[in-house]
């Protein structure tokens, strides 16, 4: 044998043992065609011999190709394994859509899943602001468990705060889910005969707490249902958000939603806690065979606070009471100035924003837009408004006159007079109330005394003004005429 055959044979192997093959006849196969066969990575070269061609294909000799160069150079790169997480991220953009995002929070839902969505902290670029959100995620969540058991405890004596704080904390309790709890489950959360558990099951079914008008269902994610393996919380998915209907909705449909909001405020309040934050874009609204649903909801600023006490507000500005602190009365005003909000919308159009000039207005001021937008009603009259503190924070002149403010009466102690807002604002709701007056004849007298009230919510006095449960109660005598809401 030549030395190129015997160089040749060594790179010659059948694909099963087979004997030595006779001299005979010879493979056509050159060191050309087998650098070539290599560079290209091909798993075997064609072999063109009489003497091959007879055999089996289980005995066809192949070639094993020679690693000549790296595999950067014959193009044979591949791409690096996919890391766990990255897998995960792929498999979340298959199931979830990002559909809104907050300071704090990204709103997902699931492909096939209606009826729920998935919260996230938001990411930032370093990995400490999103621990930073998710922790607030949890606050959020402990405020909301907070709540929960203090109105237990408050409508079922027969449970207390210990028992209920127990009952919430269950891995197995939520507020749909208490009403297929078996009663073994119940008498053992709360150390109790199976007799009085189902006594008790009966009154939670009654109380209902998934039925009331704060946005308390809240859990957190199981390991399967975690969007990137991020800390996940599902909640139920609302239609919206108030902030983003401003469609016309009737009279009758706006007082009920008014009563709506108050109703959840005074329960908030009735557990001696403060929203933080009340805007429209902070209540969501739930589409249901029964109508239009209220509920009061994001309490990542919410805190406990005694009645006739008051803290620093943070929130939003352009709802803020006047004296700019954070407090039970705070809020009334708040709710009031919502309130005016849904009443007003039917009468308002594009070339009438507001229904009243002030009488000061400011030229220099900068109106937000939402959803491209631009302010409207009580909202805008009050940015407007020269003697009026609410105002929009889109610029260091907005932030100074509210900061400026806070830092003012926290170590000047100032306290300015709004007596001229307060005016301005009593002339806004008269003209409301007119307007509506006008455009629904025979209801003038049910009108009239949502404007009186109105009125007092405004005051400029936080004493002056009635408490959460006051309003809510004058509100329901107001519009007694309506089927109960």
């Amino acid at each position: 044998m030549s030395p190129l055959s015997k160089w040749i044979s060594y790179f010659i192997k059948p694909r099963e043992t087979l004997s030595k093959p006779s001299k005979e006849g010879s493979a056509k196969v050159t060191v050309e065609s087998m650098v070539n066969s290599a560079i290209k990575s091909e798993p075997a070269i064609k072999v063109t011999s009489k003497r091959f061609k007879d055999l089996p294909p289980s005995q066809t000799p192949h070639i094993v190709p020679i690693e000549l160069s790296p595999p950067e150079i014959r193009g044979e790169v591949k791409p690096e394994k996919q890391s766990t997480t990255e897998k995960t991220a792929r498999l979340g953009k298959q199931k979830f859509k990002k559909i809104a995002e907050g300071a704090a929070k990204v709103v997902w839902k699931k492909t096939g899943i209606k009826n729920v969505v998935y919260l996230t902290p938001k990411k930032g670029l370093l990995g400490l602001w999103t621990l930073i959100k998710r922790a607030e995620i949890k606050s959020e969540m402990q405020k909301v468990r907070d709540i929960q058991y203090k109105l237990i405890h408050e409508q079922i004596p027969e449970i207390s705060k210990k028992d209920a704080l127990r009952l919430v904390n269950h891995r197995e309790y939520t507020l749909e889910g208490i009403k297929e709890m078996p009663t073994q489950t119940l008498a053992s959360i709360l150390h109790c005969s199976e007799e009085q558990a189902e006594e008790i099951l009966d009154k939670l079914i009654e109380l209902d707490l998934s039925e009331s008008h704060l946005a308390l269902d809240m859990r957190e994610a199981s390991s399967d249902e975690q969007i990137d393996q991020q800390f996940t919380v599902v909640t139920p998915r609302a239609s919206g958000s108030f902030e983003d209907d401003e469609s016309p909705r009737g009279l009758d449909n706006s007082l009920s939603l008014s009563l709506q909001l108050l109703s959840g405020m005074k329960d908030l309040h009735r557990v001696g806690y403060v929203h933080g934050d009340l805007k429209p874009e902070n209540l969501l609204r739930y589409d249901t065979i029964d109508g239009v649903r209220l509920k009061v909801a994001d309490f990542g600023k919410t805190k406990p606070l005694r009645p006739n006490k008051d803290s620093l507000y943070a929130g939003n500005p352009r709802y803020a009471a006047p004296e700019g602190r954070l407090s039970m009365k705070g809020e009334v005003y708040s709710s009031a100035l919502i309130i005016i909000r849904f009443l007003e919308q039917e009468l308002l159009s594009k070339e009438k924003p507001m229904l009243l000039l002030p009488e000061r207005t400011d030229t220099k001021v900068k109106l937000g837009e939402k959803n491209g937008r631009p302010r409207m009603g009580i909202e805008r009259f009050l940015i407007l408004n020269k003697d009026s503190p609410q105002t929009e924070v889109l610029n260091l002149r907005g932030k100074f006159k509210v900061y400026g403010r806070d830092i003012r009466q926290i170590f000047i102690k100032e306290h300015k007079d709004y007596t001229q807002a307060e005016e301005s604002t009593h002339l806004y709701v008269d003209e409301l109330i007119a307007e509506l007056s006008e455009l629904y004849k025979g209801r003038e007298d049910q009108l009239q005394e949502v404007g009186n009230l109105l009125k007092e919510m405004v005051h400029s006095d936080p004493s002056k003004r009635p408490s959460m449960e006051e309003a809510y109660n004058r509100f329901k005598e107001a519009i007694a005429l309506l089927p109960d809401t």
